[in-house]
């Protein structure tokens, strides 16, 4: 019978010490100017329209391509080193918040062989035309073949892989 209290008593310093801890960890993060209530979980990666395309790509891809969703753009592109400190910093801060909606790596090494963007009805917004066309231009400057796909109810598979095969050839559809 006294081996059973043990764990119990164990088990309940446990709860009190986590008890004791969980204020500090408030005091502590509420002093760096956050919060863990400030947070939401996010229950779906992506919206039906994103999520159709993936599908379409994944079967486009087959053992070729390595698909990945939502890929932050300074994951593929980086600030010129030549860049002084400051002009880094700035470079950085334009990508570090924008993020590509697809990226297609080779599946063997994955190597980033182009971005694919899912241009749905947001896009005709005046600040998702700026971002458009600083994400084109961007592309364009360090050689990343940029794939734009409306968004539409369906995909052909076969269009949609000849689009990326030409992209990745270095020619235009």
């Amino acid at each position: 019978m006294n081996d059973l209290w043990v764990p119990v008593v164990v088990g309940l310093l446990f709860i009190g010490g986590l008890g004791l801890l969980l204020p500090w960890i408030r005091v502590r993060s509420a002093r760096k100017g956050w919060e863990l209530s400030d947070y939401e979980r996010i229950e779906v990666l992506m919206s039906p329209a994103e999520r159709s395309l993936f599908g379409v790509l994944k079967t486009v891809a087959g053992d070729e391509f390595e698909i990945f969703a939502k890929v932050r753009m300074a994951d593929v592109l980086t600030p010129s080193r030549r860049l002084d400190p400051s002009r880094r910093r700035s470079a950085l801060n334009r990508t570090i918040s924008k993020h590509f909606d697809y990226v297609v790596c080779a599946a063997d090494d994955l190597r980033v062989l182009c971005a694919v963007e899912l241009d749905d009805r947001s896009h005709h917004r005046q600040d998702r035309r700026e971002r458009d066309d600083f994400v084109s231009s961007t592309c364009a400057a360090v050689g990343l073949p940029l794939v734009r796909v409306k968004a539409a109810p369906q995909y052909s598979a076969a269009s949609l892989g000849e689009q990326i095969r030409l992209a990745v050839r270095g020619e235009s559809s």
